[in-house]
């Protein structure tokens, strides 16, 4: 196995063991973002099972992004809670996101090609609700630094991660259009972006289970 890739599975690895164990101490989208990180690995393993015996993963990344965005959805949907008529728009979106990408799959796109059109829809809407939450924060401040909220770094790495993918994945299926080839300076790109995105949600189940912790306790 690459380094790299060993890197990437210890640090999601790392993020399901701190979210498994302080899972008690989380608010709903605290505990729905370590639901997120035990799907990926799940689905992270799996592909490098379908990579070894049947020689492309690729079937896996037109579903993954289907079932990440509706868990998203909620995420976000629990850190923007308010009161208004709108406040369901993060689970409609998500589940409009989630539907395009399996129609996609199954009546325009084939379960070969990479990237899927729906890894592209799902850094679309991150990216987008990622914004939406700064937005959020900077116009309702709280009294304690930005850097010591857990929804600041899921944010944080969120935004990384998914702006990077959207740019990448379109600037491929370019290169790709042409008959070239993808330089190699992208999927580097994409592996330093996977890196700060899970560290930074390792921060935020850290910092989360703290507030967990300190409220149980007062």
């Amino acid at each position: 196995m690459p380094l790299y890739q060993l890197i990437y599975l210890l640090l999601l690895l790392t993020c399901c063991w701190v979210g498994v164990v302080k899972f008690s101490l989380f608010s709903k989208p605290i505990k729905l973002i370590v639901l997120l990180t035990l799907f990926i690995i799940v689905a992270e393993i799996g592909a490098l099972a379908l990579q070894k015996y049947s020689k492309t993963n690729y079937p896996l990344y037109h579903s993954v992004p289907a079932i990440s965005s509706v868990v998203y959805g909620f995420i976000f949907y629990h850190f923007f809670k308010t009161s208004t008529k709108l406040k369901y728009w993060p689970i409609l979106i998500s589940g409009i996101v989630a539907m395009t990408s399996i129609l996609v799959s199954v009546w325009i796109q084939s379960i070969y090609t990479f990237p899927s059109i729906g890894l592209s829809l799902l850094g679309l809407y991150v990216t987008f609700c990622s914004l939406v939450l700064f937005t959020k924060m900077l116009l309702n401040p709280e009294s304690k630094s930005l850097i010591k909220e857990p929804k600041f770094w899921f944010g944080i790495g969120s935004l990384i991660f998914y702006s990077s993918t959207f740019f990448f994945f379109g600037l491929f299926k370019s290169i790709r259009d042409t008959g070239s080839d993808v330089p190699d300076w992208g999927y580097i790109l994409i592996r330093i972006a996977n890196y700060i995105m899970y560290s930074c949600y390792l921060i935020t189940l850290w910092l989360a289970g703290r507030q967990g912790r300190k409220a149980t306790s007062a």
